[in-house]
């Protein structure tokens, strides 16, 4: 086929070398020149036969093929066997090639300690070849050689079977090398092994899964009344884990109050507790109609309203329209509305607009408040005002009617309600 003269050059490195860079400097500028997201496809299949003529003294130089590997002029699949079955080589492509694939490697390799070991460092994923063989199960699928692949890459752990995440000392290892193993340890499990108090602030300082990190702990740690001063605060939702008879001590029932899961875990007795329920009602509004069950939520609703307007915006229709949560929210000069849900942003996050407070009562509330303050304040109406106001000043006088006219209500309301108290002690 080849000339002397010819087959003396094909054998030169330097040949297959020079014919690498010219091909690659043909497609890049192929590439740049068209700009086509298939050219790089175009480029792999004009590379698929460049080596289809090489003479064996070529493919069987072990630099030379790694470097064609890397830059993708050939493939671990087309290389001679004697490359893809010499152990050496199959490290040296694991380690030395970018893109290298555990797969590639055939399950004989993988029964090579130090190639498994390679394969691991390098990929995780490799761990389900020994899930597929019998012999690399056989081999592997022991907890003394586990134990010894964790330590090469602890992130095989998401890879066992769950019987292997089922044992204690191969899951103990797992999160003592990684702690974001732990989402990999069923439950069960992990209550075993988190019983170190050291270990169980380390998982529980990491953000990540933090509230989860509770469900995966000794449940002695819940019995602990200093733990739980610690912890509480920053997730009040653990009391549920809590025994009972320390749902009755007040230091760990004020600082669980803020939990949305609160009501469920407390007996009756302390849903009568105005303190407790102004801190739970504080951080869940939305629980009022639960918490009107066993007390006047009354005084506590208008205190929370006046503290923060957001708290009115939770309450029903029919109890926004109540004179006395309207008398506190309007203690507010304005508050962030939502956006029209049907105008669509570049975004997921609402760009929440600022809004006069009035705004924020019942439509119905609205017109009648604007047609009162209307016939009060002519100059609110522009076509009887001598100069027309600004917006700004029309919401200003309109705001100030609608205070005046629920103060009034309010202290009407409850001056009468204390005189009728003192004529009952009369009585």
């Amino acid at each position: 086929m080849f000339n002397s003269e010819e087959e003396k050059e094909i054998k030169d490195l330097f040949y297959w070398e020079n014919k690498m860079k010219v091909i690659h400097e043909d497609m890049t500028l192929f590439n740049n020149k068209i700009k086509n997201k298939n050219s790089k496809k175009i480029k792999r299949h004009s590379s698929y036969n460049i080596f289809e003529f090489a003479p064996t003294e070529v493919l069987l130089n072990e630099d030379f093929m790694i470097k064609a590997l890397n830059d993708t002029f050939i493939f671990f699949f087309m290389l001679p066997k004697e490359l893809q079955e010499n152990k050496d080589f199959n490290i040296r492509y694991l380690k030395e090639v970018d893109y290298a694939y555990y797969y590639n490697i055939s399950y004989e390799m993988l029964e090579h300690e130090d190639v498994m070991n390679v394969a691991i460092e390098k990929n995780a994923e490799a761990l389900i070849k020994i899930n597929t063989h019998y012999n690399l199960r056989k081999i592997y699928l022991n907890e003394e050689s586990l134990l010894r692949l964790l330590e090469v890459n602890p992130k095989i752990t998401q890879f066992l079977d769950k019987e292997w995440k089922s044992n204690d000392v191969i899951a103990r290892k797992a999160t003592d090398l990684d702690l974001e193993n732990v989402k990999f340890i069923n439950k069960k499990t992990c209550r075993k092994i988190f019983t170190d108090i050291n270990k169980v602030e380390k998982l529980l300082n990491t953000k990540q899964h933090f509230d989860e990190s509770f469900e995966r702990i000794n449940s002695k740690f819940f019995k602990d009344k200093e733990f739980l001063l610690k912890y509480l605060p920053k997730s009040p939702q653990i009391i549920k884990f809590i025994p009972n008879k320390l749902k009755n001590d007040m230091d760990i029932l004020r600082l669980a109050a803020p939990a949305w899961n609160f009501l469920d875990e407390i007996e009756d007795e302390y849903k009568q507790n105005k303190d407790l329920m102004k801190i739970h009602l504080d951080h869940n509004p939305f629980h009022y109609e639960k918490v009107k069950e066993h007390i006047d939520v009354r005084p506590i609703l208008i205190s929370l309203i006046k503290k923060q307007h957001y708290t009115y915006t939770y309450l029903k229709e029919e109890d926004q329209k109540d004179s006395d949560y309207i008398y506190a929210v309007l203690d507010h000069d304005y508050f962030y509305e939502k956006p029209d849900s049907s105008i669509r942003y570049s975004t997921y996050s609402y760009n929440y607009q600022r809004s006069y407070i009035v705004k924020i009562l019942p439509k119905d509330i609205q017109d009648e408040l604007i047609k009162e303050a209307t016939e009060k304040y002519p100059e609110i109406n522009v076509f009887n005002a001598s100069r027309p106001k600004s917006t700004e000043e029309i919401e200003a006088l309109i705001l100030k009617y609608a205070r005046d006219k629920y103060l009034n209500i309010y202290l009407t309301k409850n001056l009468d309600n204390k005189l009728k108290e003192k004529n009952k002690l009369k009585l």
